[in-house]
């Protein structure tokens, strides 16, 4: 035999709850979600959902704390009990201590501060303000592991760049000299210069002959081939590294810059944890006033 039960909804779904008499239970025909008698009693509501909120059973919590504000909208317990089970947290040294919340419960607390009495206007707001300083702090998290990200990104970019300096024969600082190829090139011209003067020399001595202009070109042929090629080779090298150091340049900039903004994000979330835990322990004093 079941009769419906005017005055309890199911905490789970908020359907018209039923007695079932021969299982001295109430039944949601809804969700067929099921509740003792015990479950109902007022005077163990509370009782039950701050047991059930101390051992991190939060689902069982949520719903004991809703019922009752079903029947006590303005209860003092059922609203912040609620806010806590939905963010699964337990307590304010919960909310202190904690990392980040995944779930800000916001419609929980707009609950609490629009129904509230206005006695306990004040802690609703504190507590609003600090899951608002909670929720910018899991953004700023958020925002230093997207911009760490950024961060080796460039990191990898650049060692991709060094590995194509490297492939293209540059080295820096080696025995404390740079060693291009535009300083190949020049080296190399000085080189084929020496060369042709060594060969105008001894041509000098040896006789140039009734044809002397001819015999400069002939011996300038050898070191303008030296140099033709070599500055085939270099050149382009150095070219592509002008513009490969130009590229890591704009990448170093870019990774100062994000280190910048990431210590800006670090420093926020400094200030905000420690706004966060003032907030905290003012709410704790009001809690020892009520003996919680």
């Amino acid at each position: 035999m079941t009769e419906t039960v005017m005055n309890h909804s199911c905490p789970s779904c908020g359907g018209q709850m039923i007695i079932n008499e021969e299982r001295k239970l109430y039944e949601c025909p809804f969700c067929n979600s099921t509740y003792d008698y015990e479950y109902f009693r007022e005077d163990d509501v509370i009782e039950k959902g701050c047991k059930a909120l101390a051992a991190g059973e939060y689902k069982s919590a949520g719903e004991a704390f809703r019922f009752l504000l079903g029947k006590e909208p303005h209860n003092f317990m059922a609203l912040r009990g609620s806010i806590f089970a939905s963010a699964n947290i337990s307590s304010l040294k919960d909310l202190q201590a904690i990392d980040s919340i995944d779930n800000i419960p916001y419609e929980s607390i707009k609950n609490a501060v629009d129904n509230c009495e206005p006695e306990n206007k004040e802690y609703f707001n504190e507590l609003k303000e600090a899951f608002d300083i909670e929720e910018d702090i899991s953004k700023s998290r958020k925002a230093i592991e997207n911009y760490r990200r950024e961060k080796r990104d460039r990191e990898a970019n650049a060692k991709h760049l060094n590995s194509q300096m490297e492939s293209l024969k540059y080295k820096e600082d080696l025995l404390k000299n740079k060693l291009s190829p535009m300083f190949m090139f020049l080296a190399t011209v000085i080189i084929a210069i020496v060369i042709f003067a060594v060969e105008l020399i001894i041509a000098v001595n040896i006789g140039l002959g009734e044809h002397p202009a001819r015999i400069v070109l002939i011996l300038a042929v050898v070191p303008i081939i030296i140099i033709l090629i070599s500055g085939f080779i270099c050149i382009p090298n150095w070219i592509k590294i002008k513009q490969i150091k130009a590229q890591k340049e704009n990448i170093d900039k870019e990774i100062e810059d994000i280190i910048e903004k990431i210590n800006t994000k670090q420093n926020e979330i400094d200030i905000n944890i420690e706004r966060k835990n003032e907030i905290c322990q003012k709410l704790l004093k009001i809690e020892q006033n009520f003996k919680i």
